[in-house]
């Protein structure tokens, strides 16, 4: 079985179960796209899974009237948002489905798109958040007939996307809040366009001897694995500094990578990654001074990763393969950033 993929833009809803019929192929949207694309075909055998994962699995295809998953059975990996997701393929009378779940085996729900119009959005809060921000970026107030994007999550708040005109040049930009009244996406907001929370919590952590913060001052909105962060830089005598925080103006860590040595890992990641190894053909043992790449995700969760030299298991042939496990020793792939990345399973 071959895995390629695709980009697919197409909004709308894209269920895990759907009916096939006269259809031999699907293309999905997969928890997909920032630090790196999603490793085209990244799988492991259903087998190779944690117990948590396959038990995940097997319900929700059981509770599907679909077979319950065999120990070869290849399992398409994903990283997005925050959330280490698993994909098996299924079939049944009719239909061909994508079952998902995620590393303690919850069924993963996939974001509802949609739209509306700004005079229809339910959230107070979404529309003030959309006018501070218009009023900032001197950009052209929306009407209540101005069309707005709506991805709603199975968890969380929805968020809200409107496309508003530059008053002066020309082109559009993109404006994010969610339905907390929070920005979010990624963009340079002034800080006096910011939510009370967020502007207090940067202003209360300025650094000693730093200038203070002015309405006028830009802050990064960065939305990563799953949550959104606003950074401001501070200037001081002889020290430039950043300062992060939260949607409820806490102190957040940025996320970051480093080099460390296979011999630091956790003992639980040492042996996922050496598992991995040899199932993709390496011979040996992971040589303790290995470098191995760590990412910080900044939520408390770290990836280790490491490319190695394997074999093709349809060819035959050397081939490099980049493995990654989690500090609790979950087998996974380093993150992307939304929605948009299909696949096709033949």
């Amino acid at each position: 079985m071959k895995v390629r993929m695709r980009t697919n833009r197409a909004a709308g809803t894209r269920p895990l179960l759907e009916s096939m019929e006269s259809r031999m192929l699907m293309s999905v949207t997969l928890h997909a796209a920032a630090v790196s694309r999603l490793a085209s075909g990244t799988t492991l055998q259903f087998g190779q899974l944690p117990a948590a994962v396959q038990t995940g699995l097997s319900g929700l295809a059981t509770g599907n009237n679909l077979a319950v998953p065999v120990a070869s059975q290849k399992v398409l990996l994903g990283n997005a948002n925050g959330a280490e997701t698993f994909t098996i393929r299924e079939s049944g009378s009719g239909i061909i489905a994508f079952l998902t779940v995620d590393a303690t085996g919850a069924v993963v729900t996939q974001p509802v798109s949609s739209t509306t119009t700004f005079g229809a959005i339910p959230s107070a809060a979404a529309v003030t958040a959309i006018n501070n921000i218009a009023t900032g970026l001197n950009l052209v107030a929306p009407t209540g007939s101005t069309n707005v994007s709506v991805s709603t999550p199975g968890s969380g708040p929805a968020t809200f996307t409107v496309l508003l005109p530059r008053t002066r040049g020309r082109g559009n930009v993109s404006v994010v809040v969610d339905a907390n009244g929070n920005p979010a996406g990624n963009m340079s907001l002034p800080f006096g366009a910011l939510p009370t929370a967020i502007q207090t919590g940067l202003a209360t952590n300025t650094p000693t001897g730093a200038k203070a913060l002015t309405a006028t001052s830009p802050i990064t909105v960065a939305t990563q694995n799953g949550r959104t962060t606003f950074s401001a830089r501070f200037a001081g005598a002889g020290a430039n500094s950043i300062v992060a925080v939260d949607n409820l103006g806490a102190l957040a860590t940025l996320p970051s990578t480093s080099k460390v040595q296979f011999s630091t890992l956790p003992a639980s990641s040492q042996t996922e990654l050496q598992t991995l190894a040899a199932a993709g053909g390496f011979t040996g043992t992971i040589a303790g001074t290995q470098s191995i790449q760590a990412f910080d995700e900044g939520t408390g969760t770290t990836l280790f990763s490491v490319q190695m030299r394997g074999v093709d298991t349809t060819t035959g042939l050397p081939t490099n393969m980049t493995l990654v496990s989690d500090q609790t020793g979950i087998p996974t792939v380093l993150p992307t950033s939304d929605f948009t990345s299909g696949f096709t399973l033949l």
